[in-house]
């Protein structure tokens, strides 16, 4: 290995987007029949707001590699700062967004295993900032072709063998839930491994609840916010008096397979304390402040919140201070437009 890389740390698996970012209005909104804050899939006549924003804005709109797994893991690696501690493995096309997305990638340090599908064109995420709120527009294109056995190829099982640290978004089980339950299952087997999932969206804890129950056994760290831990819980039929219970009842969850560690449960709630919870331990840690002119974009901060917990679980190894270097990220990316990362990491407390 030469001097200034690292073996692969962090694997992420996931859905590689191009997020396309605009400073919208309710006027655009409406024509498209949108919520200020929410987030869907692309069907039928809205996917005409594509080609819409790419005329309209042509002037003011940003581009920048996305999807939530694909957030996440460049913070990591931003937040690590060796090149190729992070990888990367989706599937997107050989058109200009896929090569765009790849290149900024690998730029960032990741290092990428896209398999290739030309019969859709590069999945894309449309955000629409309006002031605080972002409405999220998604189609999946070449993503939602990713095929499992594409995990089974000699490089991709090499990365896979080679990382210690293994991430997923909720998002995943969308086009692949047999290839995240493999990854799963496969890191069990080893103890030194941890295998880390992102609830993602309400949408996915109703729509994939059993496919979250099944991983359920096999997942070291989760991550949610307080909505999607509401309703997780709430469809697996708990009755809680709070979050903290919920978290509680998730930390404590069968487990299968070889485990490094007690399970981690991590609910963020915006600006109100996220929660920790480990070995049936509640603790609040409260994010950092930032003053009103500071704050640019909140698109991006829970991937964001992720990535920097497990750069530090990386460093570390201890789960309870790595959710100070989650809130150091997110707070980072909130003054950026899009999941955009200073070029330089601004030390603690700048």
């Amino acid at each position: 290995m030469s001097e200034g890389l690292m073996a692969v740390q962090l694997l992420g698996f996931g859905s590689p987007l191009l997020d396309i970012v605009i400073d919208g209005d309710q006027e655009l909104l409406d024509r498209f029949g949108l919520k200020a804050d929410s987030c869907v899939h692309a069907s039928g006549d809205l996917l005409s707001i594509f080609d819409h924003v790419a005329v309209t804005y042509q002037d003011t709109i940003h581009y920048t590699p996305g999807g939530a797994t694909l957030n996440t893991i460049r913070v990591a690696q931003w937040c690590l700062d060796i090149p190729g501690s992070t990888a990367v493995i989706g599937c997107l096309s050989n058109d200009e967004f896929g090569k765009t997305v790849a290149a900024e990638m690998e730029k960032a340090g990741v290092k990428c295993f896209f398999q290739i599908k030309n019969e859709r064109p590069t999945g894309t995420c449309l955000a629409i900032c309006t002031e605080n709120n972002r409405s999220l527009v998604t189609h999946g294109g070449a993503a939602e072709l990713f095929s499992h056995d594409y995990l089974d190829q000699a490089q991709t099982q090499e990365v896979i063998q080679e990382a210690k640290y293994y991430y997923c978004s909720g998002f995943t089980l969308i086009h692949c839930p047999d290839g995240v339950h493999r990854l799963a299952v496969q890191t069990s087997k080893a103890k030194e491994k941890v295998f880390s999932l992102n609830l993602a969206s309400v949408n996915i804890c109703k729509k994939y609840a059993n496919h979250l129950q099944s991983l359920m056994p096999f997942i070291d760290v989760l991550f949610g916010n307080g909505e999607e831990v509401d309703e997780f819980i709430q469809i697996c039929g708990f009755k809680v008096h709070s979050r903290a219970e919920a978290a509680i009842l998730l930390s404590k969850w069968e487990v299968s397979g070889e485990h490094r560690m007690p399970r981690v449960v991590v609910v963020t709630q915006g600006e109100k304390p996220a929660l920790f919870v480990q070995a049936g331990c509640v603790q609040e840690f409260p994010p950092m402040s930032i003053s009103p002119d500071q704050l640019v974009d909140t698109n991006g901060a829970g991937d964001a919140f992720v990535g920097g917990f497990l750069a530090s679980l990386i460093e570390d190894g201890e789960p309870i201070r790595a959710v100070a270097s989650g809130h150091f990220a997110a707070n980072a990316v909130i003054k950026e437009r899009g999941c955009t990362l200073p070029t330089k990491i601004p030390k603690p407390g700048a």
